[in-house]
């Protein structure tokens, strides 16, 4: 049954046009001149014809640099919703049927699938998610911050530990899982370099005064030892 379950998941990963392996970042140009850098555990394909430039996200975070083209608008579209543009750098995450969209420079079009009335406009700075439910709200980002993983880091300011773990666990090796809820909300700040994903849980243990115990080298706890 778990292979029934994973294996249509692998086939359309395998089958994207461009891939990256867990804990890899790639970067490449597209036929227009197009650039995107393409996040840990990633995958998307690419369909271009003459009216439309369509790259279907599959999977994981891709950061796009698009070529101005107001004949052909470049839509990237998500499961359950599409970004449009004509030329700008904006960045989008999808991951368990959620999407967020992150505006650099220039102006996007966020819309639910086969609902582009219902449609959001994001400018350079501003952010915005949504999933089958619906989009927003817009908020205002350090845009820097959101797309340090190009320059190779994490950056988090009064992260809670729960937000922090679910974003380390995109980079780590086997899989990270807090054991006690009640450390899920403290807090976290500082930069990482994503080259070694066990010193940041090292750092984070170090900070918090937490410990860790690796089962099977697949799952390692978190958790707050006894005083």
């Amino acid at each position: 049954m778990a292979i029934a379950l994973w294996l249509p998941g692998a086939i359309r990963f395998w089958t994207s046009d461009f891939h990256t392996q867990w804990g890899e970042r790639r970067d490449f140009t597209l036929e227009d001149g197009s650039r995107i850098s393409l996040n840990t555990h990633s995958a998307l394909s690419v369909e271009f014809s003459p009216k439309q430039r369509l790259v279907q996200l599959l999977e994981g975070e891709a950061f796009f640099q698009v070529t101005h083209d107001p004949a052909r608008p470049f839509v990237v579209a998500t499961s359950h919703s599409r970004v449009q543009v004509t030329g700008t750098a904006f960045d989008v995450y999808t991951h368990d049927e959620r999407m967020t969209v992150t505006v650099l420079e220039g102006r996007v079009r966020v819309y639910p699938d086969r609902a582009e009335d219902k449609g959001i406009e994001l400018t350079a700075g501003l952010q915005a998610s949504g999933d089958t439910q619906g989009l927003g709200p817009v908020l205002r980002v350090d845009t820097q911050q959101a797309v340090a993983w190009r320059e190779g880091l994490l950056v988090f300011e009064l992260q809670p530990l729960a937000a922090v773990i679910d974003e380390l666990n995109r980079y780590y090796p086997g899989k990270l899982m807090i054991a006690d809820p009640r450390i899920r909300d403290r807090t976290i700040s500082g930069a990482f370099h994503l080259t070694r994903p066990w010193d940041i849980l090292a750092a984070i243990e170090k900070t918090l005064g937490l410990s860790s115990l690796n089962l099977s080298g697949a799952l390692t706890l978190i958790y707050q030892p006894s005083l």
